[in-house]
């Protein structure tokens, strides 16, 4: 889902030219990751690490990531409460979306 989520919402923020959510964050810009490493300590090395597994993280991906969990998490909920969640429009809907995924 968050295949169809991240561009949605990029060509919104760009559409309202509200450019602050495209740009990364600060404290895990490659600037901050360096400086914080040549100090040293555990935050230097805790920043290292997640900006060799991540990189760059934008505020966008982290919305996208928070919907697109949130979805998945009510669908599976759907899923496995409801007794017959054919019936329920919200079921195929989504699972629809993540076939295409």
């Amino acid at each position: 889902a968050q295949i169809i989520v991240h561009p949605g919402l990029t060509m919104l923020f760009r559409r309202l030219k509200w450019e602050r959510p495209l740009m990364p964050m600060k404290w895990l810009s490659e600037e901050a990751v360096t400086r914080e490493t040549q100090r040293g300590g555990i935050k230097g090395r805790c920043l290292s690490c997640l900006w060799s597994f991540f990189g760059p993280i934008f505020p966008v991906d982290a919305v996208a990531m928070i919907i697109s969990y949130g979805v998945g998490a009510t669908w599976l909920w759907v899923a496995f409460t409801i007794p017959h969640p054919d019936t329920v429009t919200f079921y195929w809907l989504i699972q629809d979306i993540f076939g295409l995924c």
